[in-house]
């Protein structure tokens, strides 16, 4: 199984034939094949973006086609999509980057910080915007491996996925992360 391990313990789904996978994984000994398949997260207002700073961040290792590694999208609220070589929201905020190599790990983090939105790939800030708008709650699931249009589903494993609602993890280049997340 794909588990949360963090203190909320949600409740991953997976959909489409996902499996865990130990043939390559970050931490833990696990990831998410998304070869087709890909897993889910039910909306949960833990997992809401309001109008505070938030992070979202994961690991990735692509091995062939799609870009798609999580998004929540619906009709309103938290509507976000992270690419291996983009971010968009619903209100209006779009970043891009060069998508790293394929083949290897690497950890993406969108990061919200008052009025700024940063993309950070692999512990260095690519690109950033002014933050407009803000988000509302939202009913729709959070997906992980593709976005909610089921398109361009990765084709590769993820790794500690990571939504944080009201702090800005990262605000300048950093190092990343050599152990998993566990209940941080």
């Amino acid at each position: 199984n794909f588990n949360d391990s963090s203190v909320n313990n949600f409740t991953v789904t997976q959909q489409n034939s996902a499996t865990t996978s130990s043939d390559l994984s970050k931490f833990g000994g696990e990831s998410l094949l998304s070869d087709p398949g890909w897993a889910s997260i039910a909306a949960d207002p833990i997992t809401d973006l309001g109008s505070s700073d938030w992070t979202i961040e994961l690991w990735y290792y692509q091995t062939g086609g799609g870009y798609s590694l999580a998004g929540q999208w619906g009709s309103g609220g938290n509507s976000w999509f992270i690419g291996n070589n983009s971010y968009y929201d619903r209100t209006t905020n779009s970043i891009s980057w060069d998508a790293p190599a394929s083949d290897t790990w690497h950890h993406v983090a969108i990061v919200r910080k008052l009025n700024t939105i940063k993309a950070f790939i692999d512990g260095t800030m690519v690109n950033s915007t002014n933050f407009i708008g803000s988000f509302t709650a939202s009913t729709s699931y959070i997906g992980i491996g593709r976005d909610q249009a089921g398109n361009a589903t990765l084709v590769g494993y993820i790794d500690d996925f990571r939504i944080t609602s009201g702090a800005a993890r990262y605000t300048t280049n950093f190092s990343v992360h050599s152990a998993e997340f566990g209940g941080r």
